[in-house]
């Protein structure tokens, strides 16, 4: 037997009672196919990059379960029928190669950022395995390099910062005068 997991979209103009009878739905039919050691993980709602069906909010959910090759097909293909999901991937999971990962949405990656990640991960997986102590690299430096444009657009953007207040009673003359022209041109 294989290890897959399997990313699904149910849509997000459901409530959260009714997305359970999906979430459901979908076991049964991975259960029903040979899948074996079913684990899920509801991630989060969140909105959808492009609409599907109309809809722009959608529940995340990661599955991992054991199944036979051809028992994954008919498992596909069932679910790709179903109209209570927007979306279902499912895809082969090595535990051994691959570390158990979360996605993270909304955070933006920075420099540095991966080997503190693979640091703290290779700490807790140690940790599960109850392996001797880990040795962790310190994370390294990165320096910033600002081009000197880089430096005009910011020293332009902080003179546009320091402009005075603008008092509403010069705004109020301004516009009377304004006002008293159109007038007189009528």
């Amino acid at each position: 037997m294989q290890n897959y997991e399997l990313l699904f979209v149910v849509p997000g103009t459901l409530s959260e009672d009714e997305v359970a009878p999906v979430v459901e739905k979908v076991k049964k039919v991975v259960l029903d196919n040979a899948g074996a050691s079913w684990e899920m993980e509801a991630m989060e709602k969140r909105r959808l990059a492009y609409p599907m069906k109309h809809i722009r909010y959608g529940y995340f959910y990661l599955a991992f379960f054991q199944a036979e090759a051809e028992a994954v097909v008919k498992m596909q293909n069932e679910l790709r029928l179903m109209p209570e999901t927007l979306r279902a991937l499912v895809t082969k999971f090595d535990p051994e190669k691959q570390k158990m990962r979360r996605i993270e949405f909304g955070t933006t990656p920075t420099p540095g950022m991966d080997a503190v990640k693979n640091a703290v991960e290779t700490i807790s997986m140690e940790a599960a395995a109850n392996v001797g102590p880990a040795v962790v690299a310190a994370p390294v430096a990165v320096e910033t390099i600002v081009e000197p444009v880089q430096e005009e657009k910011a020293a332009a953007v902080s003179a546009k910062k320091t402009k005075k207040p603008i008092d509403l009673a010069e705004i109020d003359k301004k516009l009377d005068e304004i006002l008293d022209l159109d007038l007189t041109n009528v």
